[in-house]
């Protein structure tokens, strides 16, 4: 008659999701962290128009006469940064100790580089301050 067959314990038979547990414990945070970071490090790229338009804002002598200083941003639903290619437009909601604005522009990446073409603030009381003017449209040439 063969030898009867001992059946293992749970433990004997699954010692093995312990360690694996405890691996997947440890690595699940640190693999979102570094992608979480790995996004975020891509993502500046596509601030670069952003922080182009603040500094410009922030720099303006008659924006600081019309909102004072500090120039803070809002991080609001009335923020708009939408990049098609080499082209970006943004709406940027702003505020200062004497009032609110929002910034429009548009700016062109050439070379890798982005370039503010466009930078408009309109104060809440209805001013507006232009930055950088708005191209002017090419004449037609068709003749």
């Amino acid at each position: 008659m063969p030898p009867a067959h001992e059946e293992k314990s749970f433990w004997e038979r699954y010692w093995w999701t312990i360690p694996v547990g405890c691996l997947a414990i440890v690595a699940l945070p640190i693999c979102c962290c570094g992608g979480l970071i790995a996004g975020l490090i891509g993502y500046t790229g596509a601030l670069d128009p952003y922080r182009l338009a603040v500094e410009r804002v922030r720099a303006s002598p008659e924006v600081i006469e019309a909102l004072g200083e500090p120039i803070e941003t809002r991080w609001t639903h009335q923020l708009e940064l939408k990049i098609d290619n080499d082209e970006a437009r943004l709406r940027i909601p702003l505020v200062g100790p004497k009032g609110e604005a929002t910034v429009r522009g548009r700016a062109d990446r050439r070379q890798g580089q982005w370039a503010l073409t466009e930078l408009t603030v309109r104060l809440d009381d209805g001013g507006e301050i232009t930055l950088i003017p708005e191209q002017d449209a090419e004449p037609d040439s068709s003749g």
